[in-house]
């Protein structure tokens, strides 16, 4: 049920620092809105968390980026470059991905060597 707040909405609240929370607040920011981001936690990331455990730095959520364009979108919103914050590299396999009969599969970005992949 969406509602409409009524008078100025010049400064808006974003709950959640995870990416869909960051990526709102920049395109809200980038449309000159006053923009608060509120988090539980003490840092941002959301799921793209790290947790550090006896000298090992690991990943608690997704390790791959399926959509850059709409972080370069949220970027472009503030008049900033996504290339110029973050460096990308293709990761090939993109996972694999394993199944309860024991079988497993290497998912792909290249439509050819998914392809390739399924048809082993």
């Amino acid at each position: 049920m969406m509602r409409t707040v009524p008078g100025p909405t010049d400064h808006v609240v974003v709950v959640g620092a995870g990416l869909s929370g960051l990526s709102a607040a920049l395109q809200l920011a980038g449309r000159g809105r006053q923009v608060t981001v509120v988090e539980r936690y003490g840092f941002p990331g959301g799921r793209m968390g790290q947790a550090d455990v006896r000298g090992y730095r690991i990943d608690t959520g997704p390790t791959v980026l399926t959509m850059p364009d709409i972080i370069e979108e949220a970027f472009a919103a503030v008049g900033a470059s996504m290339a110029d914050r973050l460096d990308l590299a293709p990761v090939d396999p993109a996972y694999r991905a394993s199944f309860a009969d024991g079988s497993s599969l290497d998912v792909h970005t290249d439509a050819e060597a998914m392809t390739a992949a399924v048809e082993e």
